[in-house]
């Protein structure tokens, strides 16, 4: 995303530099602001997928935090239940659980046909455990599924994720709703 930013950035400059000539003024104007636009929204991707909050306070504050985004973008209430102390996990660890639990929430939001999902997020001796749960329309999953759009969510998903020595299970019938389960061994920490 942020070689896509400054390309776009650089195209604007550009833009910038060519001659104002009457008959190419309108045209160059819409383009500024086409640039411009698509510039706004990978910023805007690049803080949703990443935010502020991950970086500076952790996997549980970008978590409240999201369930915030889930209540504003997408009008599903998350019922969060995340601990309050910082967890001993890396930067990438952190991404690839912030970004799951973004995905399964948004897939809840879009395909569910639900108001509401539960986010959990618990601490075992040497694992991390998040869990996100509806109680919406449901589905069949099958090895390898992919997400409903034609893209690679769910299976993109559960490669992320054993990349890192986790895994994922997906418990899911029609009608009876979907839990995602989500195991990620914790890093340890060092020694004093």
């Amino acid at each position: 995303h942020d070689e896509l930013g400054q390309v776009l950035h650089v195209i604007k400059l550009k833009l910038g530099q060519v001659p104002r000539l009457p008959d190419n003024e309108a045209l160059l104007q819409d383009l500024e602001a086409l640039v411009g636009d698509a510039s706004r929204q990978v910023r805007s991707l690049t803080s949703q997928l990443s935010p502020p909050v991950l970086l500076s306070l952790g996997l549980g504050s970008a978590l409240r935090w999201l369930k915030d985004e889930m209540a504003e973008r997408y009008r599903l209430e998350v019922d969060c239940s995340v601990p309050q102390e910082p967890l001993p996990l890396i930067p990438t660890q952190a991404s690839i659980l912030f970004r799951a639990a973004r995905e399964l929430l948004i897939n809840v939001a879009r395909h569910a046909a639900t108001p509401s999902a539960q986010l959990t997020l618990h601490r075992g001796p040497d694992r991390l455990f998040l869990n996100v749960t509806d109680h919406g329309r449901g589905f069949t999953p099958t090895p390898g599924e992919t997400s409903r759009n034609g893209g690679f969510g769910l299976a993109s998903l559960c490669e992320r994720l054993e990349f890192l020595g986790g895994q994922a299970i997906i418990d899911s019938h029609p009608g009876q709703g979907c839990r995602v389960s989500l195991t990620l061994p914790l890093t340890p920490e060092p020694a004093a």
